[in-house]
């Protein structure tokens, strides 16, 4: 998952969870190294920075906040005068 603010945690923000890509094996050290300092810093990616490939054909995403995940396709829980 990948946060969308300074801190590392969807408490405030969103979290956008990926499957099937590969990141960035540059990015992914960077990460593992702040992570066993002690997490002080750790890596933040600049608008339109490319992190990661998809692994294949088809590319997973979900969009999180600190409520429940909830399906956009589902016109009840998203379209109010639908």
């Amino acid at each position: 998952a990948v946060a969308y603010t300074r801190e590392d945690t969807p408490a405030r923000g969103y979290l956008v969870h990926l499957e099937e890509i590969q990141v960035d094996p540059a990015l992914l050290a960077l990460y593992r190294a702040q992570d066993a300092a002690g997490r002080q810093e750790l890596p933040a990616l600049h608008n339109n920075e490319r992190f990661a490939n998809a692994s294949g054909s088809t590319l997973k995403i979900a969009i999180r906040d600190t409520g429940s995940f909830m399906d956009p396709r589902s016109r009840k829980d998203w379209w109010v005068v639908y």
